[in-house]
């Protein structure tokens, strides 16, 4: 499984087939409105072939209002979609497809609207979820890749064991698989407790492993088989198969993904007052997200604003300017009579 003589849980060969391909952006504009709606507008240029292509989950039925300016199969052409929504969650609903067994771009949104006398405040939250695998241990492996670089930074030897974090990511959910199957297998010669102590021997013979993708499974089976010295390993075949689909899918997820930039912008009601934008401009909030940066754990965009509530806001004018005036009203009364 390392990676400069390995095929099978490396993810690097599908980085090399999109750097020729070309890179596009998918541009996403949210528009908050005062009362909580949104619309929502997803624009793709290009050709286009890239909306079909693309691992962003490009609206393309009649419930959203479709524009196609300029020649299909041309640079010029832009595919613009766009809908209004009464509420976050319907945004979620519409992008929710459990059944479906092509990944996309998972994004989950969340708007919070609170009243307040004189302001309404506004939160708006948008989550890329992380793709792919589970990567059950990535904050203690992100943690272990980043001494790695920095160890590598005080060294120019580089040796052909040097730790890989999507290998240890991959694996790491292998090991979890087969720890789940294990518990549900129930069988005293494949305990969990023996897949526990036996982790780290089978972490070395798979990382060390030859083979390819279509010999997944029987490699798995078989470097099971050597770690747990058991003819139980037979049980985990619909276990490590369902894992094996799991991570062609991840795979490609990252062909069609490499190569896009997301531009996120958020445009709130009222004046920003907070965000993690990397660039604000009036109350437009945008970020520019590569796929890199959800890959292993959910990516946050969130933005928040504060709108001033006009007819409040007059009211309580009103209603001061009237108490003034009555004081002062009261005391000149008061002086006459005196």
């Amino acid at each position: 499984m390392n990676t400069r003589n390995k095929k099978y849980l490396v993810l690097s060969w599908a980085i090399l087939l999109i750097i020729f391909s070309g890179c596009h952006d998918v541009e996403i504009m949210t528009h908050v409105l005062p009362d909580g709606s949104i619309l929502r507008v997803v624009s793709i240029p290009g050709d286009s072939t890239k909306i079909y292509a693309s691992a962003y989950p490009v609206p393309l039925d009649s419930s959203w209002q479709i524009t196609r300016a300029g020649k299909e199969n041309s640079k010029g052409f832009i595919y613009t979609a766009s809908k209004s929504f009464k509420k976050a969650s319907e945004i979620n609903n519409e992008f929710l497809s459990p059944g479906d067994t092509i990944l996309y771009v998972r994004p989950i949104v969340k708007l919070e609207k609170r009243f307040r006398w004189f302001y309404t405040f506004y939160a708006w939250n948008e989550t890329y979820k992380a793709h792919g695998l589970q990567f059950s241990n990535a904050d203690s492996l992100l943690a272990r890749e980043v001494e790695k670089r920095i160890a590598e930074q005080d060294s120019a030897n580089k040796d052909d064991d040097s730790f890989d974090i999507e290998e240890e990511l991959i694996f790491e959910d292998l090991y979890h698989t087969i720890l789940r199957a294990a518990e549900k297998i129930n069988d005293p010669t494949l305990s969990p407790q023996l897949v526990k102590e036996k982790k780290q021997d089978l972490h070395d013979l798979m990382i060390k492993a030859d083979g390819d993708f279509d010999k997944f499974v029987d490699d798995v089976l078989k470097a099971c088989k050597d770690v747990y010295q058991t003819g139980a390993v037979v049980k985990l075949k619909p276990f490590i198969e369902q894992f094996n689909e799991k991570l062609l899918q991840y795979l490609n997820f990252i062909e069609r993904s490499i190569g896009e930039t997301y531009k996120n912008s958020v445009i709130m009601p009222g004046v920003i007052t907070a965000t993690n934008a990397q660039k604000v401009n009036g109350n437009k909030a945008s970020w520019e997200v590569d796929t890199d940066k959800f890959q292993i754990k959910d990516y946050r965009m969130w933005v928040e604003s504060r709108r001033m509530n006009v007819l409040p806001t007059v009211i309580t004018g009103l209603f001061l300017l009237a108490c003034i005036t009555g004081i002062i009203v009261i005391s000149m009364k008061m002086k006459k009579e005196n």
